[in-house]
This record gives C-alpha cells, structure tokens and sequence, in this order.
C-alpha cells in the first residue's frame, strides 16, 4: 500500500471561505430586505405628500444591494456544491492510489509548486521508483469530447443538458509538469522521468478525445497504468525518499 504524506487543503479552504461568506450575507439579508423595502414604502409616500426623495432613493439602493447579495449567495452554493464535488473525487482519486499502489510509492496531495512567475496546483504527486506522475483529478460525469491540441472541451453532463465549456485538463497538466521540473532542475534535482496523467473519478464517463497521447483515465486503470508502468531507468529508494522530502519543502 502507497503512503499518503499530505492531504487536500486548497478546496477545503476555498469551501471554508464561502460558507462563511455564505452565513453573513443570509444573516445581512435578514436585516436588508425589510429595511429596504419599509424604506421604499415611506419614501414613496414622502414622495406622494411631501414631495421628498431621500426616504426612497435610499430604499432603492438598498434594495439594489439586496439583489445583489442574494445573487452572490446563490453563486457562493454553487461554488460550496463544487467545492463537495472536487474534495470528493480527489479524496477518492488519493484513497484508491494509496490501496492499489506498492508501499515503495509516495502520494503528495494538493500540492503548489511556485517557480518565477508560474505556479502550479497539483492535485496529486506519486512518487516512486518509476518516476514522478503528476495527476491531474476530474470529477466530470455524462460525456467530454476534446481535442489534445484545443485548449477548450465540451462536457455534456447527461441527455437533455445543455454542454458546458471545460478547460483542456492535459494542457493544463502540462503546465503542472513544466513548473514541477524547472523547479526540480533549480533545486538540482534532473529527473527526466515525470509523466503527466489525468484521472476521471466517475468511470461511467465517456471520454471521446482526439489526437490523445497523454493517458486519460478512471482511477482504477490509472492506478493500474502507474503500477505496472516499465522504468528504463528505475530510481533508488534513497533517490525517492529524497525526491519526496523536497516536495514536502515546496
């Protein structure tokens, strides 16, 4: 069994953030909405008898602002429900790995890797005798259609659902793997053997991608591929434990 050195903590606190933004603006808008709307209601009558504005401009600016922390409340669910969804799948993606790879494998998750002005968010690193895979996780479901070569993709969640746009995840891994080894090469380490690999959590989604040479895969044949993956060259294990006490200094 592969042993798992850092957990996931970027989702878990980008989620931490909206739920608290989330509590505030439910709490403000208990205040917002009756306020802005006895507001407006004396304004419009100071208006009818008195011919004054200031009552209702300022119930009219408030209820603007009601609308549109109601508006960030539904995109603060929308990014918690994200949230839940990608700390799920790369809390899958990391369990399965640690259960189907040997103990001579390291797991490193969400890792960030910071190099002149790049840097990279790398959901998980294995390292072992192998090499360095740099796994970029999905949790996409229905169908993805892509090109390697495009910078964007086509999800179609399920039948009847309008596609959405996705980011091209080998591109993106690809970014992952050059910042990984410029940093690497800055801090004297030459590995030449680092693989870029994207896992899809569901394995009930259809992937039609062309031009497709970097491995797309559920996390099972992911965990498969890495496993029985050929080294032409394979690493000792005091190369690999130095490997991984670097990464653990990023």
């Amino acid at each position: 069994m592969a042993q798992v050195l850092t957990r996931e903590k970027t989702l878990q606190a980008w989620g931490s953030s909206a739920a608290r933004e989330g509590r505030v603006l439910r709490v403000i808008s208990i205040v917002e909405w009756p306020l802005a709307l006895a507001l407006t209601a004396v304004g419009a009558i100071n208006l009818w008898k008195n011919h004054t504005w200031g009552f209702l401009v300022a119930g009219v600016i408030l209820l603007f602002l009601a609308v549109g922390h109601h508006a960030q409340m539904g995109e603060n669910a929308r990014d918690e429900g994200s949230v839940r969804a990608g700390q799920f799948g790369e809390s899958r993606v990391s369990k399965l790995l640690a259960k189907m790879l040997p103990g001579s494998m390291y797991i490193l998750n969400d890792l960030t890797i910071k190099f002149g002005g790049s840097s990279a968010q790398i959901d998980h690193i294995v390292v072992g005798p192998k090499g360095i895979f740099v796994i970029e996780t999905k949790n996409w479901s229905g169908t993805v259609r892509g090109d390697e070569k495009r910078e964007t993709w086509e999800q179609v969640p399920s039948r009847g659902k309008k596609s959405i746009k996705v980011h091209n995840p080998i591109s993106q891994n690809q970014h992952h793997v050059n910042v990984l080894s410029n940093w690497l090469r800055a801090n004297g380490k030459l590995w030449s053997e680092i693989y870029s690999l994207v896992i899809v959590v569901s394995p009930h989604t259809r992937l039609e991608i062309a031009n497709q040479s970097t491995p797309v895969l559920p996390v099972k044949a992911a965990a498969q591929f890495i496993a029985r993956f050929q080294a032409s060259a394979p690493r000792s294990n005091r190369e690999v434990r130095d490997m991984v006490d670097l990464l653990l200094k990023a």
